[in-house]
């Protein structure tokens, strides 16, 4: 089958899960035998023209900017896949190519200007119910009233990033809580079709316990920060606008380490040694990709109850949930709980890897999907 995937890559300034993630799938996808092109644009290329954020705004705001559909009609897919547009697509496009495209929805983007359901150390769902307005009031792309105004016009019901999962022939989400939201916002079904990765090896634990990803407020790294009892190792592995003040925090802590940004090869090497994962997250989020690679090699994870998957990896065995709002009590109480359960929580989570996120499954899932649009149009 002939497969176009069109993705729009974040700076590398921001590092993006979701960059890797189109990555490994069209990779798998060539695996399978398809005939994979991906139609890309690169923000890190195009920010360096003078006019770029002008130009980005209006084609975010109006959806009317760069297109690939000469390069598609040119490729003849039979399968279009979007996965993100922001801020480099336009996708007035897509009323040509709706029939045939499928888009991965990764985020809360079409109906929030940040993408999130977060704001002011909350979840937030404003917009859903008053849309554009409580975005601009409260500037919530980037702290920046002026940077807001084309993410909120372009989330609200008619707006340009609405415009996707709205138009397509059929929609992707990764999670239970976003295809429940989607399905109800558009009216219509939504796909559930988590991320995979690929299988791993599992190692003796020489370490202790690790905190991946970005250093913003909506992630809870200060909060966890604040609350991780003394004597516990921690490395905290990441970037992000909370970097500087969370290295404070750590300033009187030896048992903490900050390692700033890795390559993911050198953190798929070491993450195998650790006790656990700690998701911290106070805003609503899926399964984190890194949760995934920790149960590839039997790692177990230490997940906030504000993820949506967190109830569903805690029946499974491979997670124990806490609340992030309620202190150093309840994360010292999850620490203990993983550390009580051992190899069984490893266990488990190398056999949920092989039963629901492995690329073999993936597969079969996104063939099926494929199979369908093809064979309908």
């Amino acid at each position: 089958m002939r497969i176009a995937v069109v993705h729009s890559f974040y700076s590398a300034a921001q590092p993006s899960g979701e960059n890797s993630v189109v990555l490994d799938q069209v990779a798998q996808l060539r695996r399978a035998g398809h005939d994979v092109s991906l139609v890309d644009r690169h923000t890190d290329d195009m920010s360096i023209e003078r006019a770029y954020p002008l130009r980005a705004a209006l084609t975010v705001a109006t959806g009317r900017g760069a297109s690939p559909s000469e390069t598609l009609r040119k490729l003849r897919p039979d399968v279009v896949h979007v996965h993100n547009t922001f801020p480099n697509w336009g996708t007035a496009w897509l009323r040509e190519w709706a029939p045939r495209t499928v888009a991965t929805v990764h985020n809360y983007r079409p109906v929030c200007a940040a993408g999130t359901l977060f704001r002011d150390g909350h979840e937030c769902r404003d917009c859903l119910s008053l849309p554009t307005l409580p975005a601009v009031e409260h500037a919530c792309y980037r702290g920046s009233r002026t940077a807001t105004i084309p993410l909120a016009l372009a989330s609200s019901p008619h707006g340009s990033i609405r415009r996707i999962p709205k138009a397509v022939a059929r929609t992707i989400v990764l999670n239970r809580r976003a295809q429940a939201l989607y399905e109800q916002v558009l009216g219509r079904r939504i796909d559930l079709v988590p991320n995979f990765v690929p299988s791993g090896t599992s190692k003796a634990i020489t370490r202790g316990w690790v905190y991946v990803g970005r250093l913003g407020p909506e992630k809870g790294i200060d909060r966890l920060l604040r609350s991780w009892p003394q004597g516990q190792p921690l490395d905290v592995i990441g970037d992000g606008e909370l970097a500087e003040q969370v290295g404070k925090q750590m300033a009187m802590r030896p048992e903490i380490n900050a390692l700033g940004l890795m390559p993911r090869e050198q953190l798929l090497g070491t993450l195998a040694s650790y006790c656990g994962v700690i998701v911290p997250s106070i805003c609503s989020e899926g399964l984190p990709t890194i949760v995934l690679e920790a149960f590839a090699r039997g790692v177990p994870a230490i997940m906030s109850n504000y993820v949506s998957a967190a109830d569903q990896m805690s029946a499974e065995g491979t997670a124990v949930v806490y609340d992030p709002l309620a202190g150093a009590t309840a994360l010292r109480s999850a620490l203990d709980e993983v550390a009580a359960r051992g190899n069984g929580m490893r266990d488990a989570a190398q056999l949920l890897h092989a039963r629901e996120y492995s690329p073999e499954i993936w597969q079969a899932r996104i063939d099926r999907i494929y199979d369908q649009v093809a064979s309908r149009r």
